[in-house]
């Protein structure tokens, strides 16, 4: 199976975060919203992989943050 990688940049503006995922065929956006990054990442990668017609499997976001919390 082929995965493909998309960039995304997280910042959390407000009281939710938000995800913009680039990368993605000429005229397709996702923008997500999530009370956490892994929330608005989950929620981008269903959203990538319904606009290409794939399974989530298919479908990997590399998050860039400056503002996410870390581990």
């Amino acid at each position: 199976m082929t995965v493909n990688v998309y960039p995304a940049t997280a910042e959390r503006p407000e009281s939710m975060w938000v995800l913009e995922v680039y990368g993605l065929p000429e005229g397709m956006r996702s923008v997500t919203r999530g009370h956490t990054v892994l929330e608005a990442h989950a929620v981008a990668r269903e959203e990538v992989a319904r606009l290409l017609g794939v399974t989530t499997d298919a479908i990997y976001i590399c998050i860039w943050c400056e503002a996410c919390p870390r581990t």
